[in-house]
């Protein structure tokens, strides 16, 4: 999973976009949902990338996106875990 940060055109937002598996984009989408209005994000898209992987784009205010980025690596790290935690439980 990776988390990447980018300007947008209009100067005043950036886009933070996540890059991971379909299981885990199924496992964030929730806790996104729910946390999305307290970190002023808004869902921008979500679609697969080149190498089969899908891609949430999230746009947040220039002035909150530190906020909302370290939630977010919070968030993946979390899933990450519980992931590979599931799939070494699956496969013992």
């Amino acid at each position: 999973m990776q988390l990447k940060i980018q300007n947008l055109h209009t100067r005043q937002h950036k886009a933070l976009l996540v890059t991971a598996t379909q299981a885990q984009v199924d496992a964030m989408m929730p806790a996104i949902e729910k946390e999305r209005m307290g970190l002023k994000m808004d869902i921008g898209d979500i679609y697969p990338d080149d190498n089969g992987k899908q891609v949430i784009e999230l746009i947040t205010h220039r002035s909150h996106h530190k906020r909302a980025a370290s939630w977010l690596r919070d968030l993946i790290q979390d899933v990450q875990k519980n992931v590979n935690s599931s799939v070494q439980a699956a496969t013992a």
